[in-house]
């Protein structure tokens, strides 16, 4: 819709790489792709290893962490720092890393979208857990958690689609609420998805 309104979009994504509608710009930000299939939690050849970020994310998962929400936002806060002056905002969509406050820094105007929470899906899953030993690696796993909390709460503009999402961004996250936007997901009527006959 964007850029059929005239504008230029740009999709910054690690893999795997989505499929875009036309006109939209893809940005590979290259990671070791750990969770790949056919082999998750692979672990690389010696060469694949670029920088620091590298190393952490490849700890991080050793260590039984969910690196990806940090060593994203890293990486692309690495790339729009050189390429600050194209564009007059970025959306994250609940990375909430810490390279997105590099990007504020950078004096991009920033926005970002809480789906919901994380903190519900960890909830289910230990409550979900047979034993301590899968508790205690959950616990690990969602780690990231602190770090997105401590980012949603020093984001600008936070938005949301229903006044629920809000409530729990507010009670989960710590988020001022006056900080908060609900905007509605939209439905198109008149779309009919092709179907297989």
């Amino acid at each position: 819709e964007l850029v059929a309104l005239g504008h230029r979009v740009e999709v910054f994504s690690g893999p795997p790489y989505p499929v875009l509608d036309d006109g939209v710009t893809l940005t590979k930000v290259e990671s070791l792709d750990l969770y790949r299939e056919p082999d998750p939690f692979r672990v690389p050849h010696w060469r694949e290893f670029r920088d620091r970020v590298d190393v952490e994310e490849f700890l991080t998962m050793c260590a039984a962490g969910f690196p990806e929400p940090k060593t994203f936002s890293t990486r692309v806060a690495r790339l729009l720092a050189e390429r600050r002056d194209e564009f007059d905002v970025v959306h994250d969509n609940q990375v909430l890393g810490y390279g997105m406050l590099d990007i504020e820094r950078l004096g991009l105007p920033l926005v970002t979208t809480i789906h919901h929470p994380i903190t519900f899906d960890r909830r289910i899953d230990l409550a979900a857990a047979p034993t301590l030993r899968k508790r205690l690696t959950l616990r690990r796993w969602y780690g990231f958690l602190r770090m997105q909390k401590k980012v949603a709460r020093r984001a600008r503009i936070v938005l949301t689609p229903s006044e629920a999402s809000r409530r729990d961004i507010v009670k989960d996250f710590g988020v001022a609420d006056e900080r908060i936007r609900v905007i509605q997901l939209g439905v198109d009527e008149v779309f009919v998805p092709p179907t297989v006959p």
